[in-house]
């Protein structure tokens, strides 16, 4: 083969729901497309996430492009860090550090959708003003997440995710282990801070919650990753995604990364199909200047994480009629190439949170004959493709790799 197009379908994989009959949404979408390249390919399932890891998809990215198993425990600090381009001594520790709300007594997660964009950079700059930056330093990233160095700081800490502490104790929320104190003096100071901005007052008079918490979580040192492309054997290695962490996995990887602005993540449910259309144009003009394309698709996950397992079936059925089957169409055209498509993990439409397992995929040309799977989705991998045990083994089944990138600690 002389390209790969790798397509990563975050968390498009599911538990079956009675009200869709039993199915998945990935079995009960329609997507004649995706079922007809499956009869013509090797269809298996396959962990993506090594056990005991966090799931996340980029550390599904890792895995499925053949990374040791041992760089999935990274935590996303790291994974922020780098996708700021913000490079730490070995003394340093990154952090995740989403803005929440308190009462005093419990959290609670704030909406996107309700604060705006000047509040946080009000929030973010008084935040910074009062740091010491001897000890802290605070990194604007998306709207409510940002990134925490901590000078000296330590990474062998329990530190509670955002999603885990909604709606519980102040106390439940902070970290604990090695160093906990300073971070727990660095939370208390800053909701004092926050508590007395103008603008938290005028939005509880509006009846909001106030932006008054710093969470920090995700503790974890920087981590240099071989080069994918010398993997690879020198070939170039690209990636389209919005997502911040698995941004910054590519770029520890040494992907080129491709962040188109009109594939914001905001709104995403408005427009899908028009938005897998341009993706495709997008697609096709990358495919004809790199060797190895890595394309994340987030609208499942998003669907997967409002709990709406109606919707988690419309995008896969967008999915596979505005970007699949025009995709399919033009194959001939685009040469030797191989195409691997992979669920990350699922996300649990009843529960709306991650989980691991064997996930489907699909090897286009086949890997010998096609096996007697005839569609796309998590049981009919499971009864009639190919089962593989390690996550090392899909890559290497996949793609130009031989072995698994072997990865050394600072």
């Amino acid at each position: 083969m002389d390209k790969w197009l790798i397509l990563l379908l975050d968390g498009a994989a599911d538990e079956p729901i009675d009200a869709l009959d039993g199915k998945t949404p990935l079995e009960a979408a329609s997507l004649p497309t995706l079922d007809l390249i499956a009869m013509r390919s090797t269809v298996g399932v396959a962990p993506t996430i090594p056990d005991g890891a966090p799931v996340q998809p980029e550390n599904a990215l890792l895995s499925i492009i053949g990374y040791e198993p041992f760089v999935a425990y990274t935590r996303r600090g790291a994974w922020l860090a780098s996708a700021l381009d913000v490079h730490l001594d070995v003394s340093n520790v990154a952090m995740c550090a989403t803005l929440m709300s308190t009462d005093g007594e419990s959290v609670f997660k704030l909406s996107g959708d309700d604060v705006e964009d000047e509040e946080i950079d009000e929030v973010i700059g008084e935040i910074s003003l009062r740091l010491s930056p001897r000890q802290f330093e605070l990194m604007k990233a998306t709207k409510l997440q940002h990134l925490l160095i901590w000078h000296d700081g330590s990474s062998s800490l329990y530190c509670p995710s955002p999603e885990d502490v909604h709606s519980k104790k102040l106390v439940e929320a902070l970290p604990v282990g090695e160093k906990d104190w300073q971070l727990h003096s660095l939370i208390y100071d800053v909701l004092e801070l926050l508590d007395s901005l103008e603008l938290n007052k005028r939005r509880q008079d509006e009846g909001k919650m106030p932006i008054n918490l710093l969470l920090p979580h995700d503790p974890a040192h920087t981590l240099s990753l071989p080069s994918a492309q010398v993997a690879f054997g020198m070939l170039f290695v690209d990636a389209i995604t919005t997502h911040i962490p698995m941004m910054g996995a590519c770029k520890a990887a040494g992907i080129f990364v491709h962040c188109p602005s009109w594939y914001s993540m905001r709104n995403w449910s408005e427009g899908i199909g028009e938005r897998f259309e341009k993706l495709l144009g997008y697609v096709l003009k990358l495919l004809s200047q790199t060797d190895v394309l890595i394309v994340h698709i987030r609208e499942a996950d998003l669907a997967g994480h409002a709990m709406d397992h109606e919707l988690k079936s419309y995008v896969l059925q967008e999915f596979d009629e505005r970007f699949v089957r025009p995709l399919w169409h033009e194959w001939e055209r685009l040469g030797e190439i191989s195409l691997l498509v992979v669920c990350t993990h699922k996300t649990l439409c009843q529960t709306g949170k991650h989980e691991s397992g064997l996930m489907p995929f699909l090897i286009y040309p086949p890997v010998g004959r096609p096996n007697p799977a005839d569609a796309f989705y998590e049981l009919c991998a499971l009864e009639d493709g190919l089962r593989l045990d390690d996550t090392t083994e899909l890559p290497k089944l996949a793609l130009p790799l031989r072995e698994a990138i072997k990865v050394s600690k600072r």
